[in-house]
């Protein structure tokens, strides 16, 4: 999965949880156990989030062994940030004081750090519903990023995020490999249009595998163990993808042979 940050909004987390660890303890798991599988997720919180948990070590052991599944960024307060507008605006319209100072350093820390597009998990509700989803962060009167963000509580978590996985759609299958105006047009051998779960399998698999920054990524690559040879995922649009055999291995990135360990060929039929 690819350039993805999950915040967690301490301030409201404590609001939610009141004095009760467990709580706060619970919510943090569900988002860590809900966020997208991959290398490229960042979990962005603020440096008392631990604190927030309490002091139960049974709990805090889980905690920190979720976290190490994900790349952690946490931020402090950031006195730059008053200097900083968003559209819509994020942070004036927040009566909140202690929420009102948290939101102001997440824009303090996308601004920095942020380079999009990126997917802003805010686990608040209501935050951007009436304004669409996009945060412009503005500096000195002009557009510095503009940033695509979803609202969620974290109950909403898995459903943004199953929202964002690649959709497969496979209009046209062909079971043997032929020449079409001077290409060779390849088959998707995995491809069962009756039964398209081993399929979709590969291509969420090379989604969550993908290391680029672009998203949707105009083309996605797996290695097929069951048929031994790589399927290559073009995107359509609308993050919709449809997959062809790829045994050329000359045109299959060296990044992509890294990450499944395959460098050769297979004549498996």
């Amino acid at each position: 999965m690819v350039g993805w940050i999950a915040n967690i909004e301490a301030a409201i987390w404590a609001a939610v949880a009141g004095d009760n660890a467990d709580t706060a303890t619970l919510l943090l798991l569900e988002l860590i156990g809900n966020l997208p599988k991959g290398k490229n997720v960042t979990l962005m919180y603020r440096d008392n989030l631990l604190t927030l948990c309490g002091e139960n070590y049974e709990a805090m052991a889980i905690i920190v062994d979720a976290l190490a599944q994900v790349e952690t960024e946490s931020y402090l307060d950031d006195p730059r940030a008053i200097y900083l507008k968003t559209e819509p605006d994020v942070v004036g319209t927040i009566s909140n004081n202690a929420i009102q100072k948290e939101t102001s350093c997440q824009v303090g820390w996308l601004f920095e750090h942020a380079t999009p597009p990126y997917g802003i998990y805010l686990v608040q509700e209501g935050r951007l519903n009436e304004h669409g989803d996009k945060l412009k962060i503005i500096k000195d009167k002009k557009v510095a990023k503009d940033i695509k963000m979803s609202d969620a509580e974290g109950t909403s978590v898995a459903i943004i995020v199953s929202n964002s996985y690649p959709k497969l759609v496979q209009h046209k299958h062909y079971m043997q490999t032929y020449s079409l105006g001077g290409n060779t047009v390849s088959p998707f051998t995995a491809y069962d249009k009756n039964d398209e779960m081993y399929a979709k399998k590969l291509l969420q698999t090379a989604y969550e595998n993908y290391n680029g920054k672009k998203l949707p990524a105009d083309e996605l690559y797996v290695w097929d163990k069951k048929y031994a040879r790589y399927v290559r995922f073009m995107h359509s649009g609308n993050n919709e993808y449809h997959g062809h055999d790829e045994q050329n291995m000359e045109k299959i990135p060296d990044e992509v042979k890294k990450i499944y360990g395959v460098w050769k060929s297979s004549n498996k039929k």
